[in-house]
């Protein structure tokens, strides 16, 4: 499934860089899901290693590697997860980042958003 650009747009948030790397909100305004892992993760076409990719739950912090091999994580109707691209960091201006979000409910949805930083 691809989500339009203006939908993916509204569920990621809150972007922003420090000395841990670059970090992004995403929230889940539809329906509870499980999230089994993230692939096809690029900045401006740039891959980023999964191996780098740390996902913030409310109550947990899992390395993307670890959600993979356990089988998933819920991801709750209303609630949001921080995700950290840990190392990153991009220059001021304009950007896009790609990804694909795998879940049980839903199979592969892939989303296109614009960063400005």
């Amino acid at each position: 499934m691809i989500l339009p650009d203006g939908v993916a747009k509204k569920l990621v948030k809150s972007i922003s860089q420090d000395d841990e790397g670059l970090k992004f909100e995403l929230t889940n305004p539809l329906m509870n899901v499980t999230i089994r892992g993230m692939e096809r993760i690029s900045i401006d076409e740039n891959p980023i290693d999964k191996k780098n990719v740390i996902l913030r739950f409310e109550n947990m912090e899992k390395d993307l590697g670890k959600i993979e091999d356990e089988g998933g994580v819920k991801f709750k109707v209303g609630s949001t997860v921080e995700v950290v691209l840990r190392g990153w960091k991009i220059d001021s201006g304009d950007h896009t980042m790609k990804f694909t979000i795998l879940t049980k409910e839903f199979g592969r949805i892939d989303m296109k958003v614009p960063l400005k930083i």
